[in-house]
């Protein structure tokens, strides 16, 4: 299946929440990106947990940006504590992807009780 930017900045919120087998929770738009051909950024961000820096954030801010020859760049970056520039956690080349969009952003968000990935239109 293939979406558009368009369809992605149509969530807005989440309805329900879907609980993957490893106990993290999908938004409603995170679930769609899964579905339609991009469940490998949801495994992707979930190997960087391993790094304990990227881990230890709370609130992890992810943008994986498409690049003309297909290949793409997954970053993590942490918001930028006390209004400071946000800092950088992680970095990862991705050689070929199909992605349908130039730019997909996804925060993770852990609250403690709960891990959450949502689509960046849905905080």
């Amino acid at each position: 299946m293939s979406f558009t930017q368009s369809d992605l900045n149509n969530f807005t919120g989440t309805c329900t929440w879907w609980r993957l087998p490893t106990g993290v929770l999908l938004t409603d738009g995170a679930k769609f990106i899964a579905e339609n051909g991009c469940a490998w950024i949801i495994d992707l961000i979930g190997s960087h947990q391993l790094n304990p820096k990227v881990k230890a954030e709370e609130m992890q801010f992810w943008t994986i940006r498409k690049h003309d020859d297909n290949s793409a760049t997954a970053t993590c970056t942490e918001g930028g504590k006390d209004g400071g520039e946000p800092v950088a956690l992680t970095s990862q080349k991705i050689l070929y992807t199909d992605m349908p969009v130039k730019e997909i952003k996804l925060y993770r968000v852990d609250d403690g009780e709960n891990v959450v990935l949502m689509l960046n239109t849905e905080y």
